[in-house]
């Protein structure tokens, strides 16, 4: 099988523009240090953005794979399967259409062969998406749950509220000391770099019983659980357009969303 430094694992939903975008700034970047392959998983929306999107890994010799629309984690665990069936390499880079490499030194990977690495993810607006969590919060995890199960908006708010205030603390004190590599809790879904290590002992990577939203934190249990560090490395740079996907998404995000909270919450033990 052929070797590849890291494989591209890229969830696509309809938005095919993003597609083109984040396959030109891999192959245009002046800052890549590595030898890739991008795997396009097509979770099925409409014949149109099938075909378009079909052209388009075909004509920039991307592997292409049709697949029905079963939410994140199977359309992930799609690309990922096939990645180990029909390549080896170093890394497998689980990431969004609407992502694009700012900077990527493959040498800043040196000493995490055996962890999950996330980026620093910068989106439009400057926000900075990693980590997810610092560390584990139970009594905000509870707050929350509570919330999606009373449909009480209050509580909701201050679960997620308490998550950012610990955010924004480790965040002061991570700029302070200039840490350019940290341990963390979770990392955000948008762009994960998986080991080769990692990848064998999690998989399947995904828990598909749900379809979107929970990922990160599910993804944590399973690391904690299987001895896997998630690293959070600063000298990758990622910019995030943001949810191009989801806004052509005519599914009820809030629902699903607390769908997925709720089974996360109710399974942590099981996971």
């Amino acid at each position: 099988m052929k070797k590849f430094n890291m494989i591209f694992c890229v969830l696509t939903y309809k938005n095919y523009t993003d597609v083109i975008d984040f396959i030109n700034s891999i192959k245009s970047s002046d800052k890549i240090n590595f030898s890739y392959k991008i795997i396009i998983v097509n979770n099925f929306a409409d014949e149109r953005s099938l075909e378009e999107i079909r052209k388009i890994a075909i004509s920039n010799d991307c592997d292409f794979i049709e697949n029905e629309n079963k939410g994140y984690g199977h359309g992930n665990n799609v690309g990922i399967t096939f990645a180990r069936s029909n390549y080896e390499f170093d890394y497998i880079v689980v990431c969004n259409p609407d992502t694009e490499i700012k900077q990527f030194d493959f040498k800043s990977l040196k000493g995490q062969e055996k962890n999950i690495i996330g980026p620093d993810i910068i989106c439009k607006n400057g926000k900075r998406q990693n980590p997810m969590y610092y560390k584990y919060m139970p009594i905000s995890e509870k707050i929350v749950y509570s919330g999606f199960k009373n449909d009480n908006k209050i509580l909701l708010f201050i679960g997620i509220s308490l998550n950012k205030l610990n955010r924004y603390l480790n965040n002061l004190l991570t700029n302070l000391v200039k840490k350019r590599k940290e341990k963390i809790y979770a990392c955000h879904g948008s762009y994960i770099i998986f080991s080769k290590y990692a990848i064998n002992k999690l998989y399947p990577v995904f828990d598909e019983n749900i379809f979107l939203f929970c990922e990160e934190s599910i993804l944590a249990i399973k690391a904690k659980k299987n001895n896997i560090e998630i690293i959070l490395n600063k000298d990758i740079v990622i910019y995030h357009k943001e949810d191009g996907s989801m806004n052509l998404s005519n599914s009820n995000l809030s629902k699903i969303q607390k769908k997925s909270f709720l089974y996360y919450y109710n399974n942590r033990s099981n996971i």
